[in-house]
């Protein structure tokens, strides 16, 4: 008899799974099991367990339960930064500026509450992350989360991040992890397909078509890192946060 077949779930929500196996009553913690989904579609993520799948609703309390990263901290506290593409994601309690593409009245708000049971945050500057309106060098880091696999042409987000931070400054991101996320059975971006995305803008899709165009593990991105000769000083396979992606922390050098 298959494992799956002897136990019952009997609640699970975001923080903990309760399951009866062979009679007994168990609970689990979801951020320590294996995800399978996290489409968050009517606010659902799905994850794995003994064979079967596992479906919960995301209560709306998930802005509160998914902790500030430690490592950010650390990091970027007594400095001044903009946060790209962060109105639907959970804040990091840093001196940020929310910078998005569109307002939450246009996009977030259905985005948000629909898909993913949260309120949106607040959007300060209303512009593209990879077309910024700020001059160069003037902010002591970019940070954001989930955000550059939604870049068709990562490579030039990049650039335009290193362009507005100060010298010594820093790029802090959590990125989804392949095999972690619904994107676990779609190829990795190569690099040779990013270098080609990004000498041929005129192939980019509107940009208002807001998708996963990039699929990396950790070391997949951190050979991009090293192909664009960017200075990476921290990186984690596994995030401080939710756990499904991995951290990358780029400086810019000194000029």
């Amino acid at each position: 008899m298959k494992l799956n077949k002897l136990f019952n779930i009997k609640e699970a929500n975001n923080n903990h799974i309760q399951v009866t196996f062979l009679g007994i009553r168990i609970k689990l913690n979801p951020k320590k099991l294996i995800f399978i989904e996290d489409t968050f579609r009517g606010g659902k993520r799905t994850i794995y367990f003994l064979g079967s799948k596992i479906t919960y609703t995301r209560n709306k309390n998930f802005l509160k339960i998914v902790p500030e990263s430690k490592s950010a901290h650390k990091l970027l506290d007594g400095l001044r930064g903009i946060e790209i593409g962060g109105t639907s994601y959970a804040p990091w309690g840093l001196n940020t500026l929310n910078i998005d593409f569109c307002d939450i009245d246009n996009h977030y708000s259905n985005v948000s509450k629909e898909c993913y049971n949260i309120e949106p945050r607040k959007v300060d500057i209303v512009a593209f992350g990879d077309d910024l309106p700020f001059k160069d060098n003037v902010w002591d880091f970019v940070i954001n989360s989930h955000a550059l696999e939604h870049f068709w042409d990562p490579i030039a987000a990049l650039n335009e991040w290193m362009r507005v931070i100060k010298p010594n400054g820093y790029i802090y991101m959590n990125i989804p992890h392949k095999d972690r996320t619904f994107d676990k059975d779609r190829p990795i971006t190569t690099i040779k397909e990013l270098v080609h995305r990004h000498a041929n803008p005129n192939e980019a899709p509107d940009p208002t078509i807001d998708c996963h165009h990039n699929v990396w593990r950790t070391q997949d991105f951190l050979d991009l890192c090293k192909h664009l000769n960017l200075k990476v000083i921290y990186t984690s396979d596994k995030d401080d946060r939710d756990g499904i992606g991995f951290t990358v922390v780029i400086q810019k050098e000194k000029i």
